[in-house]
């Protein structure tokens, strides 16, 4: 119902599915070690509930995809700790302008 509401108001909404939590997204991404002794670029990456890398990537295609245009956001439950985590790690830096955090935990 949120989608569909800003839908009618004019807004682009974007969706995004937390990797590991939907019936068609499966953790099957894979990840890439960042440590320098490393010796795979390639290994599996596991699922972690306030991992910042999807989110980000999501924004960031965002903002690339539509440049100039203010981005808004709503999290719902898990998605609320994500976008909260999002702001504290980006302060000022943020691409999100405005955003709504709703039914998350206060601990997150």
């Amino acid at each position: 119902l949120v989608c569909q509401r800003f839908s009618a108001l004019g807004w682009r909404v974007v969706v995004m599915v937390k990797r590991g939590c939907g019936r068609s997204m499966p953790n099957e991404q894979p990840g890439v070690c960042r440590d320098p002794k490393c010796f795979s670029t390639t290994s599996a990456k596991p699922w972690c509930l306030m991992g910042p890398d999807d989110f980000e990537l999501a924004v960031d295609h965002v903002a690339q995809s539509f440049p100039g245009v203010p981005i808004c956001s709503v999290g719902l439950s898990t998605g609320g700790g994500q976008l909260r985590g999002y702001f504290n790690r980006k302060g000022d830096r943020s691409k999100i302008v405005a955003g709504v955090v709703v039914d998350a935990a206060p601990t997150w």
